[in-house]
């Protein structure tokens, strides 16, 4: 996985890749429609499908993530502050501009998804979409902090238990991250490590229940369709409903909204996904 701290290279956009539903779902768009990528990050999908020919845009909360793209945008005659912009300048963006708004493992880490799930609904054409995929709440280890099952809990004192017996056993991030690491780039102590890693889950991250989020995003007014992108394998097969919705054993869920329009094909998409 790249740094995201590190400047954006040309090769990192060539190689870019979209999953399937999203080019499925590009190809049905409307000539000069507009795209946006909310946690675009350093922008490498953006510019992938700027130079794709589509408009696409991005924000992030992270303006210094952000300015890795400084170089990449300037190559390419964008305006660096237009094309990538700062979450908290989305307003900026007018209503029912974007035909299709979507992010990659980003939905976990809001934590106002109502606000997230209004906003979209204002920038969303009449008839367009909305594709997310995230990892499920039940994926059996959590895909950030690299730990098994500490994300299933819900007290704060036993994520931090679980992070610390999770490090003594050689378990978590490699390489270590730096913000669990001195001045001179030595691992603190494992309990400062586990308090790094235990504040990072339950101040970043907020997973919930695909149908929590299904609600949420139908409630804004979106027509919502879900499942899980984890293949149907004997461990999936044989474990608890509720776990299969949301992950089990290692999957991301792929939620996929609409904003009504006449005559909804939100089935037929549904079908083709």
């Amino acid at each position: 996985m790249a740094d995201k701290h590190v400047e954006l290279a040309e090769d990192e956009i060539i190689a870019a890749r979209l999953s399937n539903e999203l080019q499925r779902l590009i190809k049905q768009l409307p000539a000069n429609a507009q795209v946006l990528d909310w946690g675009c990050g350093r922008g490498r999908t953006v510019l992938h499908l700027r130079d794709a020919g589509i408009n696409a845009w991005g924000v992030d909360m992270d303006t210094r993530v952000l300015a890795q793209a400084n170089t990449a945008l300037a190559g390419r005659g964008l305006d660096k502050e237009g094309v990538l912009r700062p979450l908290d300048q989305i307003a900026h963006f007018s209503a029912r501009r974007f035909h299709l708004i979507f992010s990659e493992e980003t939905l976990e880490h809001v934590i106002d998804i109502e606000r997230l799930a209004v906003e979209s609904f204002r920038l969303t054409a009449p008839g367009g979409y909305g594709l997310h995929s995230f990892p499920g709440s039940r994926q059996w280890h959590e895909p950030h902090i690299k730990i098994p099952f500490v994300h299933w809990l819900s007290s704060k004192r036993l994520r931090h238990a679980a992070v610390l017996a999770a490090l003594f056993l050689r378990a978590g991030p490699r390489p270590i991250w730096p913000e669990a690491c001195d001045q001179t780039g030595r691992p603190l102590p494992l309990s400062c490590q586990a308090g790094v890693y235990a504040s990072y889950l339950n101040e970043k991250l907020a997973y919930r229940p695909i149908e929590e989020m299904a609600a949420v995003f139908r409630n804004a007014g979106f027509e919502v369709g879900h499942r899980c992108l984890s293949p149907l394998n004997i461990v999936r097969r044989w474990s608890p409903r509720t776990w299969r919705d949301n992950g089990f054993p290692r999957g991301n869920n792929l939620l996929f909204l609409r904003k009504p329009a006449p005559a909804s094909i939100l089935h037929n998409h549904l079908t083709q996904l």
